[in-house]
């Protein structure tokens, strides 16, 4: 993806794309987003369908290179999309679509970066965003189970993605969010869950959480569909089962 100005960088999802974050494709509920590029406060460019500018100061340490195109740094990349994001939640999916797998010391780097940035616009988002993120989260679904189990299901934040094993010490999967003082681990099935070997993965894995004393709950788009408030009722009720569950035949893996 090369700009059609070279000295100008790459921002937005078109960096994010370009740095190597797979599920940034530039499309939003079905809409095709502009190209944004970065040309600080002095730079050219042209109006044109299909782009956008973000005007605002950039420092040297703010542009790398991709394969010859110039585009905003992971740091810089985050900072931008969670500031010009709809909302709070949607920043922090920004956040953990960047940051994923990356050295979780980003997040406070990223605090740090909107702290000397105190003035400029969408840098309260950022920094509420950058406290509820993480760099463990493996898809947009996920951080959206992740907000709704702690924001109105009122949870305590949960592990991310830590793999499990039973007292036998045989591996039993990785649930996207575990609520370990209860038992509870919730999933969220995205579109790779919906062929006929990974529902039967799930199946089996489901079983072997329920032997070891976990409470499973499950989430897809379609609960994102609806309000998020109805999927939050499940997860307290859910978080209450799990807390009667008397069998605990499992524990965090490593440890």
């Amino acid at each position: 993806m090369a700009s059609l100005y070279p000295e100008v960088p790459l921002g937005g999802w078109a960096a994010a794309r370009l740095l190597g974050v797979p599920d940034m494709d530039g499309r939003s509920a079905g809409t095709q987003l502009p190209v944004l590029l970065c040309p600080g406060r002095s730079g050219r460019v042209r109006r044109r369908g299909g782009i956008a500018t973000l005007r605002s100061p950039l420092c040297e340490d703010d542009v790398v290179d991709v394969r010859g195109t110039a585009v905003t740094s992971p740091l810089r990349t985050a900072f931008d999309l969670a500031r010009t994001a709809a909302d709070v939640w949607a920043a922090v999916e920004e956040i953990d679509c960047v940051f994923r797998g990356r050295d979780p010391a980003f997040l406070q780097r990223l605090a740090a970066y909107a702290g000397e940035r105190p003035r400029w616009k969408g840098v309260g988002r950022v920094h509420r965003a950058a406290a509820l993120a993480s760099t463990l989260t493996s898809s947009r679904g996920e951080t959206w189970l992740r907000l709704v189990w702690t924001e109105l299901a009122g949870l305590p934040p949960p592990q991310v993605n830590v793999p499990l094993g039973d007292t036998a010490g045989h591996h039993l999967g990785r649930p996207d969010l575990l609520d370990e003082a209860s038992g509870l681990a919730g999933e969220y099935d995205g579109a790779g869950h919906r062929t006929a070997a990974q529902q039967h993965a799930d199946t089996v894995r489901a079983e072997l959480f329920a032997a070891a004393g976990l409470t499973l709950l499950r989430a897809s788009a379609v609960d994102r569909r609806q309000h998020p408030g109805l999927l939050a009722r499940r997860i307290i009720s859910a978080h209450a089962r799990a807390q009667r569950v008397g069998v605990h035949r499992w524990s965090v893996s490593g440890r």
